[in-house]
C-alpha cells in the first residue's frame, strides 16, 4: 500500500489495479485511467470527505514510485462538471493550493488537471482563465485535458 495514502477515511483505495473509474452516483460524466503498467495509485475522494468546504474538485489520483512507496511521480486533480468549465478550473487550482494537499509538492511532481464536462460551452474553450490555467498547470509539469461526459487516459 502507498504510504502517502493519507487521510485514510477519504482513501476509496490505494493499489495496482489496471482499471479505475472516478464517477459520481447520478452523473453521466466519468474519467477513467486504465493502468496496464500496473503503477501504485491511490485514488482519493476530495469533495465532502478531504475538503469539507469551499471550492474543491471531486478526486484525487496520486501516482506513487514504484521504487519509493513514499515519493509522488504524479497527481492528477479531477472534476466532473455539468457544463461550466471556468468554475471546474477554479475548484482544481483552489485544490491545488488548499493547506491539506500542498504536502503533497515536495517532491515537485508532476501535476495533471482533468475536467470531464456533460456539455462545454463553445466560448469556454478559448478563455482567458483556461490560457492562464494551463499555463500554471504546465509549470507544474503537466497538463489540462477537457472532455464531453467520458474521458478514458491510459498512465
Amino acid at each position: 500500500m502507498c504510504e502517502l495514502c493519507f487521510q485514510k477515511e477519504c482513501c476509496e483505495f490505494c493499489d495496482t489495479r489496471s482499471n479505475i473509474p472516478f464517477k459520481d452516483r447520478g452523473n453521466k460524466q466519468e474519467y477513467r485511467i486504465i493502468n496496464n503498467s500496473f503503477k501504485l495509485i491511490c485514488k482519493i475522494r476530495v469533495d465532502e470527505c478531504l475538503i469539507l468546504s469551499g471550492n474543491k474538485c471531486d478526486y484525487l489520483a496520486i501516482e506513487c514510485t514504484k521504487e519509493k512507496k513514499s515519493t509522488i511521480g504524479s497527481l492528477y486533480f479531477i472534476e466532473l462538471k455539468g457544463s461550466d468549465l471556468k468554475h471546474a478550473l477554479t475548484q482544481i487550482e483552489t485544490t491545488i493550493n488548499h493547506t491539506l494537499v500542498r504536502p503533497l509538492f515536495s517532491n515537485k511532481p508532476k501535476v495533471y488537471a482533468r475536467i470531464v464536462l456533460n456539455k462545454q460551452r463553445t466560448p469556454d474553450i478559448k478563455s482567458s482563465e483556461k490560457i492562464k490555467f494551463e499555463r500554471m498547470i504546465k509549470k507544474l509539469g503537466g497538463n489540462l485535458k477537457t472532455q464531453g461526459k467520458k474521458l478514458i487516459e491510459n498512465i
